[in-house]
């Protein structure tokens, strides 16, 4: 039977990870951390089959999974084919989903046109910011660069109407507060039955390993916790965000400038 092919990606603390693992937890479906799309298929660079071949070696080997000889292949297509089929047997599923974060959308394109089916994970800019400038030690300006530079990879989320009948943006809020009705879209997107699981697993633990505490939603078998839709965000990064959605004629506002520049300081000198 054919595989159904599928990708996950946005950008890190978007939501990637608990849709992977909704999606990775259901009967018939899986989706794996693994970056399988990345490496174009029209690829023929000998480096870039050894470097993908590498990557597929280590990942197996860390999970303990007796894996193909993806070496014996004579191409990228090749591989990439070996590993879903080997993928459909091992977890026996017959829709197989990767995910990654930070791609351009000519990447996401190139998946397109392999008959990978995308959802694109969007969130509000301030959550963005809020949730990395929390999880990472980094200071807000770097984060805001990061998140600008990754908004002008993908277009700003604008698709082309070429693409957007294989490309799927799902807002997080609405699947962390709607949860039921958007995994029915997604269902109808995907051509697979998809509904809240009672247990979850994360990427190559499928079926092994529960998976019960994310950073953002705590014990996420319970309740996904709809508060990280509605939290207190400090004004700074609401001022950045506002930047980011409406860009000003100044690159940064001054305030943030000012605010950052003293944290690097204190931080070098306390």
């Amino acid at each position: 039977m054919k595989i159904n092919k599928f990708r996950i990606s946005g950008f890190p603390r978007s939501g990637t990870t608990l849709l992977s693992s909704i999606l990775n937890s259901q009967k018939d479906s899986c989706c794996l951390d693994i970056s399988v799309e990345v490496y174009a298929s029209s690829s023929t660079d000998p480096k870039i089959k050894n470097r993908f071949c590498t990557m597929l070696e280590a990942i197996f080997t860390h999970y303990g999974i007796i894996h193909p000889d993806f070496r014996k292949c004579n191409s990228i297509f090749e591989i990439k084919t070996k590993f879903y089929e080997f993928i459909s047997d091992h977890y026996k599923v017959l829709n197989i989903g990767t995910k990654t974060t930070k791609d351009n959308l000519d990447n996401l394109a190139d998946s397109v046109y392999e008959n990978t089916k995308i959802i694109l994970m969007k969130r509000k800019t301030d959550e963005i910011l809020y949730s990395w400038y929390n999880k990472f030690d980094l200071p807000l300006i770097q984060i805001t660069k990061t998140y600008k530079n990754y908004l002008k990879n993908i277009n700003y989320f604008n698709i082309s109407q070429e693409l957007k009948k294989n490309i799927y943006i799902m807002d997080f809020e609405n699947l962390v507060n709607n949860t039921d009705h958007e995994l029915k879209k997604i269902s109808k997107f995907l051509n697979f039955e998809i509904s809240v699981p009672d247990k979850m697993y994360y990427s190559f633990l499928k079926n092994k390993v529960e998976w019960k505490n994310n950073s953002s939603f705590g014990d996420i078998n319970n309740k996904i916790d709809k508060k990280v839709t509605h939290r207190n965000i400090d004004p700074n990064i609401k001022l950045m965000a506002s930047h980011i959605d409406k860009p000003t004629l100044f690159n940064y506002p001054l305030k943030i400038l000012t605010n950052d520049l003293l944290q690097r300081i204190k931080k070098k000198f306390v």
